[in-house]
């Protein structure tokens, strides 16, 4: 029987100043969601009646990790205080003791001119940085990628350092004890029950002619754009009387694993479970309308057996 674990979820809040980062968020926001945990920040907001730092500062504290993310603006500064967004919303998460990470732009790295602070902002920005490195042991970065890494090997290590994470973690119903095929039925079903679960499964691959992936549901799964492929693969129930079928992904490696597959083939593989919902353009009599879609699909992370025999 198959043991495994219900989905680790962490709130993780993200603060920086957004125009001049969008593509570190972006990146660090895959990495996030790659290891199915949820991001929060202003992006994911919406319409509020609230005051945008009010529901930043609430936003904070309900979440159990911070990331700050700093670069060469000290951004939007609130008039009371004078301090910036970003600056007050890490003071809120060490009010409530939440863990702190910080990173921080090489200044050596090169940046348009229009994203550099000067006079004022420059100061504040310079005496902000100076009082995160006495505070913590920060990190600096350079490309989107080189963030990514670093953030994603950090989260590593804080979601093994969290007790309460770890304590919470529970072998699923006894409704898999059909192993892992089992839970890959289930998911197809209900998926965000079974979002998350590592499985190991004897598939036939079945080549498709699907030519790109969505941008969209590449970000949605915490793939990297532009370097995802995909195909079908169907796995068989223990007795040999039903089957399930899905679309399996993989990027980098793996993405060039299932590149190789020419024809129809049997292998044994291991994946992780995931979906997400995407807003899409519908065509009706009345026009277009916007339509929410759910995409549930296998990232494919090990070939521990290729070309089964039949």
């Amino acid at each position: 029987m198959a043991t495994t674990q219900e989905r680790m979820n962490v709130p993780i809040f993200v603060s920086s100043t957004y125009e001049d980062l969008k593509a570190y968020r972006d990146e660090v926001e895959r990495s996030i969601i790659y290891m199915n945990q949820t991001i929060k920040g202003m992006e994911f907001f919406g319409s509020t009646p609230e005051r945008p730092l009010d529901k930043c500062l609430q936003t904070v504290r309900e979440c159990k990790l911070y990331i700050g993310i700093i670069g060469m603006r000290y951004g939007s500064v609130e008039e009371d205080s004078g301090k910036s967004f970003t600056e007050l919303e890490y003071d809120e998460a060490v009010k409530n003791r939440i863990p702190v990470l910080i990173y921080i732009l090489d200044e050596n790295h090169p940046i348009a001119s229009r994203f550099v602070d000067k006079g004022e902002g420059a100061e504040k920005l310079e005496a902000f940085k100076t009082r995160l490195k006495k505070a913590h042991v920060v990190s600096s970065f350079t490309t989107p990628a080189d963030l990514g890494k670093k953030v994603t090997q950090d989260l590593m290590n804080e979601l093994k350092k969290d007790r309460a994470i770890e304590d919470s973690l529970r072998t699923l119903p006894s409704d898999t004890e059909g192993g892992d095929y089992e839970i890959l039925r289930g998911f197809l079903r209900r998926p965000y029950k079974y979002y998350g679960q590592e499985i190991i499964l004897d598939m036939l691959l079945t080549p498709n002619q699907t030519s790109s992936i969505k941008v969209a549901l590449c970000k949605g799964l915490g793939l990297q754009v532009g370097d995802v492929s995909g195909i079908r693969a169907t796995a068989k129930s223990p007795d040999g009387k039903e089957s399930s079928s899905i679309q399996l992904f993989g990027e980098g490696e793996m993405a060039d694993w299932i590149d190789s597959v020419r024809e129809p083939r049997s292998a044994r593989l291991k994946g992780r479970l995931s979906y997400c919902v995407l807003k899409e353009d519908t065509k009706h009599d009345d026009g277009v309308i916007l339509k929410d879609f759910m995409y549930t699909r296998m990232i494919l992370l090990d070939v521990i057996e290729d070309s089964l025999p039949e």
